[in-house]
């Protein structure tokens, strides 16, 4: 693989490569940090996606829908994205194919300086700075919206609802976690009853916000004085969701992670745009479904334990 990146890089720059790092990655593409000598940028970003049809948006099963990737979807939100945040550059982008045949779609972007990562290391007063801009950032981007959900070039006349794809979304999340051996059935049998209570009194939101479901996919740097978002990432994955989702994924973000989401983050959003109403019910929700998600993926029983106790309202133990 990290042949054909070099290769990717070599073609578009010339030069000579002289280091190629490969990132932690999420659970659809790969990204790797090539170092070259020549004219142009010393370092590069590569991003792959291994290049399947998309398929047609009538096709589309409930968790594409609600919770899902979309590589034809980039160069529409790049277009949106553009127009509200910083992006890195893009420099050739393109279906390539490995030694074995298979096809990616690639992307060779501006390596951005900064991090992803929320977790400041520093003062109490830092953190809060940082999570401000982050509340601001994301409320920028939710400032692009429209009456329907999903992907950008879906167009009105196909739309579809939000509330029955999201709960088979999330029924399907549930049953998938236990199919593979991660849920005993009771827990499996507990959290189906406790989603059909919360589709009993959901409410959808007024209009869709463009988003990654995840939260604010961004890098981020300090320069000396204060922060900057330096671009946002995971550009092909934003599409127009409800906005609650996006907000209870930071929130969840900070709970694994053991930390209290500054209150800097909701002064931050609420400084571009009003706080979505009805995010207390959606939040059990949301957090059911990226919980059960991720216990599939990671293969960890404990979450799925932790998104029946959210879905209930219980306290944190």
């Amino acid at each position: 693989m990290r042949e054909l990146v070099d290769e990717l890089v070599l073609s578009r720059f010339g030069g000579r490569v002289v280091g190629n790092a490969s990132l932690e990655g999420g659970a659809v593409g790969r990204v790797f940090v090539v170092e070259r000598e020549g004219e142009g940028p010393s370092k590069v970003c590569v991003k792959l996606v291994e290049d399947r049809p998309d398929p047609a948006f009538a096709n589309e099963t409930a968790g594409d829908r609600v919770y899902g990737s979309r590589p034809g979807n980039h160069d529409d939100a790049r277009r949106l994205l553009a127009a509200v945040v910083p992006l890195p550059g893009l420099h050739a982008t393109g279906v390539t194919a490995d030694i074995s045949g298979v096809r990616w779609r690639y992307w060779v972007m501006e390596q951005l300086q900064g991090s992803a990562r929320l977790d400041t290391g520093g003062s109490a007063r830092d953190a809060e700075l940082l999570y401000g801009l982050v509340g601001e950032t994301l409320a920028r981007i939710h400032q692009v919206e429209r009456d329907w959900p999903g992907w950008i070039a879906l167009p009105h006349t196909m739309r579809w609802q939000w509330a029955p794809a999201l709960f088979e979304a999330l029924r399907d999340a549930i049953s998938r976690a236990g199919d593979n051996g991660v849920l005993p059935a009771s827990l499996r049998a507990q959290l189906l009853d406790v989603a059909e209570q919360h589709q009993a009194r959901w409410v959808d939101p007024a209009r869709f916000a463009l988003s990654h479901p995840d939260g604010l996919q961004g890098i981020f740097e300090h320069d000396g004085a204060q922060w900057r978002i330096r671009g946002i990432v995971d550009i092909e994955d934003h599409f127009f969701l409800d906005p609650r989702f996006a907000l209870t994924g930071i929130e969840l973000q900070a709970r694994l992670a053991g930390v209290e989401l500054p209150s800097a983050f909701r002064a931050g959003y609420t400084s571009i745009r009003p706080w979505p109403p009805g995010l207390d019910d959606a939040r059990p929700v949301y957090q059911m479904l990226f919980l059960c998600t991720w216990s599939r993926v990671v293969r960890a029983s404990h979450l799925a334990e932790l998104a029946l106790e959210l879905g209930r309202g219980e306290p944190a133990r």
